[in-house]
């Protein structure tokens, strides 16, 4: 006999990524989280609306979270954890690189 729900055994980590102003959703920003205990490493990008998800990713942590895109500096989070059967939800403000002469 099999039972009728399923365990969960993971989580999720999503979120939005915009210009540093928060008005404008960023497509295309590469989201990199990376397990730091194991090195275990998930990668995705952002939709239109800017917004990402990662799912089944490992329970635990800590992770560090970076959001990069071309033509702007790329964000950092760190010492996040994921708990069980939860999406970890992040927001990421770039700022526009600089040119230095």
């Amino acid at each position: 006999m099999s039972r009728g729900g399923r365990q969960e055994t993971t989580g999720s980590i999503g979120g939005l990524v915009t210009d540093q102003d928060g008005a404008t959703a960023l497509p295309g920003a590469v989201i990199d989280a990376v397990h730091e205990p194991t090195g275990t490493r998930y990668t995705t990008v952002t939709r239109a609306d800017g917004r990402f998800r990662i799912d089944a990713v490992r329970v635990g942590g800590p992770y560090t979270v970076t959001a990069w895109l071309d033509g702007f500096r790329p964000q950092e989070q760190d010492d996040l954890y994921v708990r069980l059967g939860e999406e970890l939800l992040l927001d990421f403000r770039l700022q526009l690189e600089t040119i230095e002469d």
